[in-house]
């Protein structure tokens, strides 16, 4: 069981794809319909935007894939080894929001100087998005290539079982505008 505890974990990091970095320039807080307080998706069970859910299916899915001792020790390591990297432009893109929302008056429109934020943080995403890619490319490559279409199959699945907006069928009607 603490196997597959470690397998989830690792795969979970991987493949939803280091979504706490990913969102870490932040905003301002407010009371945002549908959305925490941060302007992110509402709080799971176990405080994160539907994380509890993912994790079990995750659960679910390192069962089918039956991933070794050695692949696990493999994974952890290219995870170590991106997650200085990641941090640290997470760190970057949060900082920048700061010094933007000090430093501009939301009454007074500063269009050179909105652009200029705009790229600085497109570009910073767009080096966050590269490592990411980088990093699953990585794991996947671990994988034997039983193992990877297995984990296809099931993505497809997934995907498969989802209705509008990315939700599983059943689960979520249309919001509210």
């Amino acid at each position: 069981m603490k196997r597959n505890w470690l397998i989830t974990l690792v795969l979970l990091t991987v493949l939803v794809g280091f979504t706490g970095l990913a969102g870490a320039q932040g905003g301002p807080p407010g009371n945002h319909p549908g959305h925490g307080q941060w302007g992110g998706p509402p709080a799971g069970p176990m405080g994160g935007g539907g994380d509890f859910h993912r994790l079990l299916h995750m659960l679910r899915m390192t069962n089918n894939l039956d991933v070794t001792d050695e692949q696990i020790e493999q994974i952890e390591g290219i995870l170590e080894n991106a997650r200085p990297q990641l941090e640290a432009l997470g760190e970057q893109l949060r900082t920048q929001g700061e010094a933007w929302r000090e430093a501009n008056d939301p009454a007074v429109f500063d269009e050179a100087a909105a652009r200029q934020f705009a790229e600085s943080q497109a570009a910073l995403r767009a080096d966050m998005m590269t490592q990411h890619m980088q990093t699953r490319a990585a794991v996947l490559s671990i994988l034997t290539p039983e193992q990877r279409e297995n984990l296809e199959q099931i993505r497809a699945d997934r995907r498969g079982n989802c209705g509008e907006g990315g939700h599983p069928k059943g689960r979520r009607g249309k919001r509210p505008h």
